[in-house]
């Protein structure tokens, strides 16, 4: 049975965490409530106590993601509990266990205590937050359904955020397996056909060629490994120079959607984020325009946020979502033709949250596909590579029996 740690607000107010079996989260979480706590976090195992410590030894240079989504959900919950403000907040600042987390709250507390509103107060703390957040909160604030709006923000960020780690994870053994493969040539170039040139010096144009090519370039690793890693450090560091060029970066996040597999993947991934994003932000009484203006800057591919600033525009002539996002040509026919029904139907925003449901199995699926055809087309070409080697050092050993 899997172990969960928690942590939870007891009815007088303290904080208190620990660990508890259960066969999953919901039972935890009832069990607390069971015993007149309001939980704050549940979490399986114990692995995040580690991620915790390392990140407070050795910093994140900010405050991340995840740790402003579990932030969202605790503030949630406090307020739905009816604490007020700065009695939630005092409680976060208490039960934080990263010490950035804990200052940037502390900061946010003291601008409260101040006058000032949570959505002022979170504005301040810039980068920190995601580029809506503080407009979903002063929507909230002014409707009296603030603990409702951070419940939407938490779950949008928890969706946002499984959509990411199930395209990277997904990633990992792909990336483990050219690393490897990376390795291997280097080192049978490198280490291994070195060995063999004293049994091939008296050869010389009797060896076949493939062997004597082979020799050649293992000689020139062993001599120059330097200068080539040089070479790709200087052609790395040019490159993310590059990128900071906008003209270069729209080029080059253009000629990504076009890469077969990879690019309908890049699509997908998008087209899930742009309508998370959409429909949470419809949700909260934010004006179509405004709402395609803060998508924009989420979106991380420039060449869709150049089309969406170009969509942007044909919204304030007049003209509907649907049919500028169409003659873009970058986003899926599918996602069009729903867009397109919701207006119709004036369903905008149920239409915008079914179709980010859609896509986050589509990209889902995408993955695996990528996947499936990517570690077989990397085993066998890693095969490939070590069997030429081995062919081409077994040529020369005929060779050399020939000759003899």
């Amino acid at each position: 049975m899997p172990s969960f740690r928690y942590k939870a607000v007891s009815a007088g107010g303290k904080t208190i965490e620990g660990a508890m079996e259960a066969a999953d989260r919901s039972i935890v979480v009832e069990k607390l409530r069971g015993q007149g706590h309001f939980p704050l976090n549940v979490e399986e195992g114990s692995a995040s106590g580690q991620s915790i410590l390392h990140r407070d030894l050795f910093g994140t240079g900010g405050v991340a993601r995840r740790d402003i989504t579990i932030a969202t959900r605790e503030l949630a919950t406090l307020l739905k509990a009816g604490l007020p403000l700065d009695r939630a907040l005092r409680v976060l600042i208490d039960v934080a266990d990263v010490t950035a987390v804990r200052e940037m709250q502390s900061r946010i507390l003291e601008r409260v205590q101040g006058g000032a509103s949570l959505a002022d107060s979170i504005e301040d703390e810039g980068r920190s937050f995601p580029s809506f957040y503080a407009g979903m909160v002063r929507a909230g604030e002014a409707g009296g359904t603030l603990h409702e709006v951070l419940v939407r923000l938490a779950d949008f960020m928890e969706r946002i955020q499984a959509l990411r780690e199930s395209v990277r994870s997904a990633l990992i053994y792909p990336a483990i397996l050219m690393a490897m493969a990376v390795l291997t040539v280097i080192v049978m170039f490198g280490l291994v056909l070195p060995q063999f040139r004293p049994l091939f010096a008296d050869m010389g144009d009797a060896l076949p060629l493939l062997t004597r090519i082979f020799l050649v370039v293992g000689d020139a690793v062993q001599e120059w490994w330097w200068a080539g890693a040089l070479v790709i450090a200087l052609a790395v560091l040019l490159f993310r120079r590059a990128l900071k060029d906008s003209a270069f970066r729209l080029r080059w996040d253009g000629w990504k959607l076009g890469i077969p597999l990879a690019g309908d993947l890049l699509r997908k991934i998008e087209t899930a984020r742009f309508a998370h994003t959409m429909a949470m932000l419809l949700h909260g009484g934010q004006p179509l325009l405004d709402a395609l203006g803060i998508v924009r800057d989420v979106v991380d591919n420039s060449a869709l946020r150049q089309a969406l600033t170009e969509v942007s525009g044909r919204l304030r002539q007049g003209q509907g979502l649907a049919t500028p996002l169409a003659e873009c040509g970058l986003f899926p026919s599918l996602a069009i033709h729903l867009i397109r029904v919701g207006e119709e139907g004036g369903q905008l925003e149920a239409m915008l949250e079914q179709l980010a449901s859609i896509y986050d199995r589509e990209v889902q699926e995408a993955t695996k596909r990528l996947m499936a055809l990517l570690v077989p087309l990397l085993t066998i070409g890693l095969g490939v590579v070590i069997a030429i080697i081995i062919i081409s050092v077994l040529g020369a050993f005929l060779s050399v029996n020939e000759t003899i």
